[in-house]
């Protein structure tokens, strides 16, 4: 994981896209990473690539609410996104 080895939040960006497939997510629970994210704005942080519905369920727990990837998408055209 790279975000605690770099200091995103002094990047002028509008959007920070962080990778959210199932082989990355345990990453999202690390101590290092966790105070890496609360250094960034949550608006402001992109889920990609999810590929399955536990990347939602990481992605509000560290308060995004964007998202793309395939399960996204399958959600989206069964009309079963979660709120």
């Amino acid at each position: 994981a790279m975000l605690p080895i770099l200091n995103c939040g002094k990047l002028s960006v509008d959007w920070l896209k962080l990778r959210a497939s199932h082989d990355v997510l345990g990453q999202y629970d690390q101590p290092e990473v966790k105070g890496a994210i609360k250094q960034l704005r949550p608006e402001t942080l992109i889920f990609y690539r999810c590929d399955n519905v536990d990347a939602i369920a990481v992605g509000k727990k560290i308060g995004t609410s964007l998202f793309q990837g395939w399960a996204i998408d399958d959600l989206v055209l069964q009309d079963k996104m979660p709120t």
